[in-house]
């Protein structure tokens, strides 16, 4: 089994780079053979930041950020991925995601995904946990981090599974209204982080962000991020950390000004 892990960079080098190591790590842990790919649009600069961690790269223009992830994904048709997952490059996700997606594909599914989210902010010492979609419509809705499409889920959208011509806060929901109608409900694997067995977390307030720390806060409860964060590596962590200080003391409680507030989890 092999999966592809995709995401988009730009700007937030810091944060970028101890989030990239995390998935260059992971393929020290699992028996699953990975293929780590990064569309930039910085030219040298981020090109030379993600090869040093271990990625292969890919230049692509940032706008629109819809046509970014797809130049990604079609340039994964072409290799022996079985499915490719969302990961935004200020996404951590423990290492058992390989071995229970993997595991899932074995089994037939062809879309796989989680319903609620972690988020970390250098203002703040508590983390939030977010229980997933409200919205009626919604609710019970994968969001866009960590989402994996089998590969022929994608040749039936000719890999190109992104609007490009909608907001980033909506690439998440149209690609589920455009997607959805191909997958049977028996070929999903759709859980909250518990029952999948994993924990994912988001972080805010460093750089961009699609959807801002306070356009979940509303819907979250506090948790304690220490804990959280005590399901990864701890030199991973303290690698982390370090960007979380030095985030804090240049941008020190700006939650309103991550981004504006979106219908979606931000997995870009």
């Amino acid at each position: 089994m092999k999966l592809a892990l995709l995401t988009t960079v730009w700007k937030r080098h810091a944060l970028t780079r101890v989030t990239l190591r995390r998935y260059a790590n992971m393929r020290r842990y699992v028996p699953v053979e990975l293929d780590l790919l990064a569309v930039g649009s910085e030219g040298d600069v981020s090109q030379q930041l993600v090869e040093a961690e271990g990625w292969r790269y890919l230049e692509a223009p940032n706008d629109s950020l819809g046509a970014k992830w797809n130049a990604g994904f079609r340039a994964l048709a072409d290799t022996v991925a079985d499915a490719v997952v969302f990961i935004g490059s200020d996404d951590w996700v423990t290492n058992s995601l390989a071995v229970v997606y993997a595991d899932a594909l074995s089994r037939g599914k062809r879309f796989i995904g989680w319903t609620d989210l972690f988020f970390v902010h250098p203002g703040y010492d508590h983390g939030l946990y977010w229980p997933g979609y409200t919205v009626p419509h919604r609710r019970g809705e994968a969001i866009g981090l960590g989402r994996c499409l089998h590969r022929s889920v994608l040749d039936e959208v000719d890999w190109a599974p992104l609007r490009t011509n909608v907001p980033p806060g909506h690439l998440d929901y149209t690609m589920m209204q455009d997607l959805g109608p191909l997958i049977p409900d028996e070929q999903r694997l759709v859980g909250s982080m518990g029952e999948l067995g994993l924990v994912a977390f988001d972080v805010k307030g460093v750089g961009e962000n699609i959807g801002g720390w306070q356009a979940f806060e509303r819907d979250a409860v506090q948790v304690d991020r220490e804990q959280l964060f005590g399901a990864f590596p701890e030199y991973e962590i303290d690698e982390l950390q370090q960007v979380l200080v030095d985030a804090a003391g240049i941008e020190a409680h700006r939650p309103a000004r991550d981004g504006q507030e979106s219908e979606d989890s931000g997995a870009s």
